[in-house]
């Protein structure tokens, strides 16, 4: 390793320590957990309405994604879930076809 290498590496373990140690006011935590929610539940109700609890609902939400309907925290369960349900995962690509 050259000597441009050894100082990057130390940069980066000084810029990775100083995130390490930072501290985060826990009422910023809980006022940023608070806008997220906020931003999920308003996309959520947007959607179609309702709970995800089964394959059954999120096959049902294919149509609308398909579409380009679904909201992006919707899009991206459904993208998730298709890619670890093997069931979903055909249903998507039988959609598709």
């Amino acid at each position: 390793m050259d000597r441009n290498d050894d100082r990057l590496e130390r940069q980066l373990d000084r810029a990775i320590d100083g995130i390490r140690n930072e501290t985060v006011d826990p009422a910023a935590v809980d006022q940023a957990a608070a806008r997220v929610w906020d931003r999920l539940s308003v996309e959520l109700d947007a959607d179609v309405p309702g709970t995800i609890r089964s394959c059954a609902d999120y096959q049902a939400l294919i149509p609308a994604y398909l579409q380009g309907e679904l909201a992006q925290a919707r899009t991206l369960l459904l993208e998730d879930h298709s890619r670890e349900c093997i069931p979903c995962r055909r249903a998507l690509a039988a959609a598709c076809a």
